[in-house]
């Protein structure tokens, strides 16, 4: 929703009789509110997206290494280590 939309859905407002002027006001800043969130949770969607990219090959590392045979070893890449793996995983997996 964008400010324009706004602007039809508050005239349409005023078309349906709701033209005091406090409703009015109050109309509009209640949907000035909603887009500001339905733009908000279109940004953290986004972000989301971003992390969950980054975080795959983490878990894919984290299947790949996660056996039996390493389960409780401190394996360590450049300061990565399983436990990191199995965090990205659990992120990843909710």
């Amino acid at each position: 929703m964008n400010i324009e939309e706004i602007e039809v859905r508050l005239g349409q407002c005023r078309v349906l009789g709701f033209d005091d002027d406090s409703s009015y006001q109050v109309a509009r800043q209640l949907l000035r509110d909603t887009c500001d969130l339905v733009n908000r949770v279109k940004d953290l969607e986004s972000e989301n997206a971003k992390l969950k990219e980054a975080l795959t090959p983490l878990k894919q590392l984290r299947d790949l290494y996660d056996s039996p045979e390493y389960r409780d070893t401190l394996i360590v890449w450049d300061l990565l280590t399983i436990g990191m793996l199995r965090k990205a995983s659990e992120a990843l997996d909710g």
